[in-house]
């Protein structure tokens, strides 16, 4: 500029030259940041490509080699809390209760001391139980003859019968002390008997434990009485769980018996815990990976082996998606630690398909580059692309969380790394098939090593420079749409977004490092390299004067361009385009949360099968599948703010402490009289929601339902009352003898701190949320009227249900979530590709194409009957980051034309997008369609509907991108400046005068004209 003052410019970091078709451009344009940097970095690969190459491998390799030095490799710890969202209220109540729990005074023995936990006196038959379902053929005579008996006596005598069994037993109280102190071990008559057995229920009802123990048949008169019996118990509201449990559905009209005989009935065998040297912290512990594993080393490995060989199955064979007959028999099974025992084993088995993956995606690189040693390469490099990624998560990032739900990444990375390597490729193609197009009207001449050198430094920065401009518009709204996930509260949801968006940009700094020095020892090294490793009928590819990617130009140019570049196919095409895409948005927006709860096996999956029998097909179901509320007197909440401090990826180690009302006092009569009249009236609320059909209250019928632990201690001290200190030293000596005293009788250093009343609720445990959440806002009323009318000393009052609340807290937060990840990544993108390209109208149509990919794809869950739950709502994430990368490809490449070849029409641009970048765009999209297809042999159904999704994906993307943007691009596309954020940065200073300002502007037209005469 001829002032003296420096003009500064927009900052344009990946200013295009005329220099990527093999123009000499450069000279011109060589401040900007990316000829710089393509230039310098073309003349030392060129130099020395073995050298380059090998340092670039071993950067590689050694971080890799750090971070398991260091922090290790493999999969993070799992805890319960991971999926905990701990700033919400509802959480917070939980955990608070929960802590205060965890912190109160042992029940001490005669010496004062707290007892050692006794091993196994306890059972769960949720978690460590292990369901079986029988079910007959209807009949008069029903299910209960004496030859099915004897049949389901045999089989629970495997279970019972197994050598292990009497170490995993359920013990009476004492005996596991007993018997290892007396040092012998332990066999079947030690074992508490299992009071859930149909079989025992028979058999031991009519005094014939012999036969029991034999499994011999019972008389027809015998069976008979007993199971008269237990269908006149249905005609009994007193009796009608308690035998209603045993009996199927299809006895009965509600809770009304309506005749006939169970063609079904059920057992559910019991283990005990807490095992020898474990403590005793309830279903928290058991529910804990280390738990379920010991459970499973010590019992269920061989019972399960056992029991698959006993209806004529291998455990190697997917035993859990056979039919189980025998005798007549259909037996359906099920258990929390083999659920999870098979879901581990599936999850691991359907990561295993990635190996498919890679292999396609390796067939693909071998068939587009036209070079195995490239396609192998490239595959090396993109799966160090993972733990490339890991080290700079986990050790610059300090993010220690990773799970198998980061691994899922693997089938997107292998498409969009694959994309990346064709982007690379094909501009390698195109700048030597221009050289052989300017060689080819010029005497041909015998070249040095020199100038064999300047040309491969040549070839080695246009293609970089091509790279680094295109890849980097793809890569950097890719992980920025991943980087959007930051705004979920959800922390494995969080991580993986995270974890993501590293990936991408890893594989864009392994394109522009290593992928072009792969090529230069190709191109160096062909007679070495290239033809051993290429596939017969393509070695020509490898030799000067083969037109590059000839199969994707011609198939382009004949059959596609034709087609494309018709007006009228334009006008049409984007019309149902438009209608279609908004149709498909309307209908997204009408998703709604599942009716149905979280399913990870197929249908036909026993897990499945049994979940659906256990909850539809017996006339009534134990309490333990009725959900339990929890109300907390003297506790305010949790305090997650004081040290050791919560760690947000090990949330489970240590999440805050309980915070206790000072005020909280239970010693006056009004206090005493209140929760009297708090549990009475907990009795009679009255509930006319879903889940409380049919009994029509918020609590189960019954008094028992409502554990109100004061009006037994009214009842134990004969009515009499007291108060003051002579209330809290009777309930101290009250608190040793009662039911569960020790939790809810909360005495912490020898102080009353908090109370507790539980009841179990009409509301089912693992309901939907549609469901629950009105349970849960009935509750919270209840809380809120109660405080009114508590005295002040009572004030402090929580609900919490264990595990149901959190997880429907979870739930929606998944789904608000996403939309939130919307509202950030699509302006963010938007700004990514106004920086990039620095054209306002190819971004905004490409943003609109983008979102019109997103809404087809939740579209079509819509359509298919899908809802928006846990599974949608992550795949959705994952769905931003594929549905930019052909869309901002061609749009980059429309915009490349003008700075390229200096194109300035529609048409002229239109083609050239479509002739430089179409054939990769659909080399892409093939990789990342293969590797998404191959998710569909999963057992998993989250990795089929990912698989389902990412598939749809690709079509929308492919459809917009190639069809969509393209016909808008040819119909309203910019031509000349027009949206050009340079032009109208000009135009603007320009009004105010300023002479620098318009000398500028002649500097930047007089390079592009001489760029432009060295390119004709």
């Amino acid at each position: 500029a001829p002032s003296e003052r420096p003009l500064h410019l927009p900052f344009r970091p990946f200013e295009r030259s005329a220099g990527l078709m093999g123009g000499d451009g450069m000279e011109e344009e060589a401040n900007f940041f990316s000829h710089r940097v393509s230039r310098k970095a073309g003349r030392v690969i060129a130099a020395r490509p073995c050298q380059a190459c090998s340092c670039v491998c071993f950067l590689i390799l050694l971080l890799p080699i750090v971070l398991m030095a260091t922090v290790g490799i493999g999969l993070s710890e799992e805890g319960p809390k991971d999926w905990s969202i701990l700033s919400a209220p509802v959480v917070e109540r939980g955990d608070a209760v929960s802590l205060a729990e965890d912190a109160v005074d042992c029940l001490p023995v005669a010496d004062g001391t707290c007892p050692e936990t006794s091993e196994r006196e306890h059972a769960d038959p949720g978690i460590i139980g292990f369901t079986l379902m029988y079910q007959g053929s209807p009949g008069s005579a029903g299910i209960f003859t004496p030859a099915n008996l004897q049949e389901m006596c045999k089989i629970e005598h495997m279970f019972v019968g197994d050598a292990s069994y009497p170490e995993v037993c359920q013990l009476p109280v004492g005996v596991g002390s007993q018997i290892r102190k007396a040092g012998i071990n332990f066999n079947t008559t030690h074992c508490s008997p299992q009071m859930l057995s149909v079989v025992q229920r028979f058999y031991l009802q009519v005094g014939q434990a012999a036969k029991l123990a034999k499994c011999e048949a019972l008389t027809d008169a015998q069976v008979e009485a007993v199971s008269a019996g237990m269908h006149d118990g249905l005609k009994s509201p007193a009796t009608f769980a308690q035998n209603g449990f045993f009996l199927g559905s299809d006895v009965v009209d509600g809770t009304l018996y309506k005749g006939g005989r169970s063609a079904t009935t059920r057992s559910v065998l019991m283990l005990g815990y807490p095992l020898h040297g474990r403590k005793d912290n309830g279903w928290k512990d058991l529910i804990a990976p280390d738990a379920t594993e010991a459970y499973s080393d010590l019992f269920f490995t061989d019972f399960g082996n056992d029991f698959f060989k006993y209806f004529g199955f291998d455990a190697t064979e997917k035993p859990m998606m056979k039919t189980y007959k025998v005798s007549g028999l259909e037996v359906i099974f099920d258990g929390y630690i083999l659920s999870q025992v098979e879901l581990n084993s599936a999850i691991n088995s359907d990561m295993s398909l990635a190996l498919l993956a890679m292999v396609f995606t390796t067939l693909y690189l071998a068939f587009h580059t036209g070079s195995i040693f490239v396609a192998l390469i490239s595959i090396w490099q993109i799966v160090f692309s993972l733990p490339v990624a890991l080290f700079v998560y986990r050790l610059i990032l300090q993010i220690t969380y990773f799970r198998q739900l980061h691994m899922l990444l693997v089938f997107v990375i292998l498409g969009i790394g694959a994309d990346n390597v064709f982007v690379f490729s094909d501009a390698w193609n195109q700048h030597e098939a221009a050289c052989v197009a300017k060689e080819a009207g010029g005497e041909e001449k015998e070249k040095d090593q020199a100038a064999k050198t300047q040309e491969l430094a040549d070839r080695i920065a246009s293609a970089l420079r091509h790279s680094m401009t295109s890849v980097f518009n793809t890569c950097a709204t890719t992980s920025m749409a991943f980087f959007a996930t930051a705004v979920s509260p959800i922390m494995p949801i969080l991580s993986m977004g995270v974890y993501g968006g590293v990936l991408v940009m890893i594989n864009y700094l392994m394109l522009i490092t290593f992928t072009p020095c792969v090529f230069a020892v190709l191109h160096s090294y062909r007679k070495f390299v290239s033809c051993p490793f290429s596939y017969t009928g393509l070695c020509a590819r490898c030799r000067p004067g083969r037109k590059a990617a000839v199969l994707d130009a011609d198939v382009m140019r004949k059959y596609v361009l034709p087609v494309l570049a018709n007006r009228g196919f334009a006008i049409i095409s984007f019309a149902v385009l438009l209608c279609w895409g908004v149709a498909n948005c309307i209908m997204a927006g009408h998703l709604k949360a599942p009716l149905e709860s979280l399913a990870w096996f197929p249908e036909d999956h026993m897990v499945e099968r049994a979940k659906t029998k256990s909850e539809f097909g017996f006339a009534a179901n134990p309490s333990s599948q009725q959900a339990v509320v929890t109300f907390a007197f003297g506790i305010k909440g949790v305090d997650r703010d004081v040290a050791p401090f919560v760690d947000v990826w090990r949330p489970h180690r240590f999440y805050g402490v309980p915070v206790y009302d000072t005020g909280f006092d239970l010693s006056t009569k009004a206090a005493q009289e209140y929760l009297v009249g708090f549990c009475d009236r907990l009795r009679k609320a009255k509930c006319d929601e879903e889940a409380c059909k049919p009994f029509g209250t918020l609590v189960m019928p019954g008094k028992t339902s409502v554990d109100c632990f004061v009006e037994g201690f009214h009842t134990a001290n004969g009515g009499t009352s007291y108060e003051g200190a002579d209330f809290r030293k009777e309930l101290k000596d009250f608190r040793q003898g009662y039911p569960r005293g020790d939790t809810m009788i909360g005495v912490i250093g020898g102080k009353l701190k908090f109370v507790e009343v539980k009841a179990v609720l009409t509301l089912k445990g693992g309901q939907i949320d549609s469901i629950k959440e009105p349970i849960m806002h009935a509750l919270d009323k209840i809380v809120a009227a109660e405080i009114a009318l508590a005295p002040a000393s009572l004030k402090s009052i929580i609900q919490t249900v264990p595990g149901e609340w959190s997880l429907l807290i979870l739930s929606k937060a998944i789904s608000a979530g996403m939309w939130q990840g919307f509202a950030v990544c699509f302006p963010v993108v938007f700004l990514v590709l106004i920086f990039a390209t620095g054209n306002v109208i190819v971004s905004l149509m490409a943003v609109i194409c983008i979102i019109f990919v997103v809404g087809n794809v939740l579209g079509y869950c819509w359509m298919a009957g899908w809802s928006l739950g846990i599974t949608e709502s992550i795949a959705a994430i994952i769905v931003i980051g594929l549905a930019v990368d052909y869309v901002i490809h061609l749009g980059h490449m429309y915009l490349e034309a003008s700075h390229t070849a200096h194109l300035e029409t529609r048409a002229s641009r239109w083609r050239f997008a479509m002739a430089t970048m179409g054939g990769t765009v659909v080399a892409g999209a093939a990789t990342t369609f293969g590797a998404g297809i191959v998710m569909q042999f999963c057992t998993i159904v989250f990795f089929k509907q990912m698989s389902t999704l990412i598939v749809m994906t690709i079509f929308y993307s492919i459809i917009y991108s190639m069809v969509g943007l393209m016909s808008a691009l040819l119909l309203f596309g910019p031509e000349g400046k027009q949206g050009d954020l340079f032009a109208m940065w000009v135009a603007c200073r320009r009004g105010r005068g300023g002479g620098e300002v318009a000398a500028a502007e002649q500097v930047y037209v007089d390079s592009r004209s001489s760029s432009k005469k060295e390119t004709e």
